[in-house]
């Protein structure tokens, strides 16, 4: 995995931001002070932009597309940068994809957090098997 920055980096994948815009307990509250935090250059947060594609098609398909387009609209002000998706980091999340049974959006947002030196947050559990940083470093806000 690449050195940490001296600001902490965090990649937020599509499990939590879509638990934080539910109000799902523990979730919410540990990314809103992120949001915060990363407001006040604390934190730098992270997404990919197939994650955030992600967001926007779950909210379309289970909420409505309003919700999507306004989500959508809110993010571009949200203290969360969003990161291309290089072929490299294509074809490593590709290999993961092949290791591990995750979904490749999943790969994807493991792999920005290990390209960006970063710690991956999520509750979703097809992760749980990475808690421990064997793969790739976890901050797991799920219950």
């Amino acid at each position: 995995m690449p050195k940490r920055s001296a600001t902490a980096r965090k990649v937020l994948d599509s499990w939590a931001i879509l638990s934080w815009l539910k109000g799902a307990r523990g979730a919410v509250d540990l990314v809103r002070q992120m949001l915060e935090d990363s407001e006040k250059g604390r934190v730098e947060l992270l997404m990919s932009i197939i994650n955030l594609g992600e967001v926007f098609y779950i909210l379309a398909k289970n909420v409505n597309p309003k919700e999507a387009e306004d989500f959508l609209r809110d993010f571009k002000h949200m203290p969360i940068r969003s990161m291309a998706v290089p072929k490299a980091l294509v074809m490593a999340a590709a290999r993961l994809k092949a290791a591990y049974p995750i979904s490749y959006a999943d790969a994807i947002a493991a792999e920005t957090a290990n390209r960006a030196g970063a710690t991956l947050v999520t509750g979703d559990p097809d992760f749980k098997p990475f808690i421990g940083g064997k793969v790739v470093q976890v901050e797991w806000i799920g219950s």
